[in-house]
C-alpha cells in the first residue's frame, strides 16, 4: 500500500511541474540568456545546446520548433522519460541511474 501512495505522490508531483512548466512563456525561453560554457569558451554550439528551449517547445506541442532548436531532443527525451518512469515504477531497477552510483561506491572502496 506504501508503494502506490509513493508512485501516486510522485505522479502529482511530476504532473504539476509539467503544467507549472507549461505556463512558463516561450518568449523567455527563447530570448533568454545562452547557457553553454562551451559555446561560451569556443564559440561554437554542442550537442546539447538548444535541449532545453526544444524541451519547453516540445512541451506546448510545437514540434518543428522543438526540431529547429535540437533534432536531438526526440531521442534524448523519451529515453530520459522513460528512465525517470522505470525509477519510479521500480526504484531497485538496474536503470542507468543506478549502474552509475554503484561505478560511485566502487571507486570509494
Amino acid at each position: 500500500m506504501a508503494h502506490g501512495r509513493k508512485l501516486w505522490g510522485v505522479g502529482l508531483l511530476a504532473g504539476l511541474s509539467l503544467a507549472i512548466l507549461w505556463h512558463v512563456p516561450l518568449s523567455w525561453i527563447d530570448h533568454g540568456p545562452n547557457l553553454c560554457l562551451v559555446k561560451a569558451i569556443s564559440g561554437k554550439e554542442c550537442p546539447g545546446c538548444g535541449l532545453t528551449r526544444a524541451f519547453f517547445h516540445l512541451l506546448h506541442g510545437e514540434w518543428r520548433t522543438a526540431l529547429a532548436f535540437n533534432w536531438r531532443c526526440m531521442v534524448v527525451f523519451p529515453i530520459l522519460a522513460l528512465v525517470t518512469f522505470r525509477n519510479i515504477i521500480n526504484p531497485t531497477s538496474k536503470s542507468i541511474l543506478w549502474i552509475a552510483r554503484g561505478w560511485q561506491n566502487k571507486s570509494k572502496k
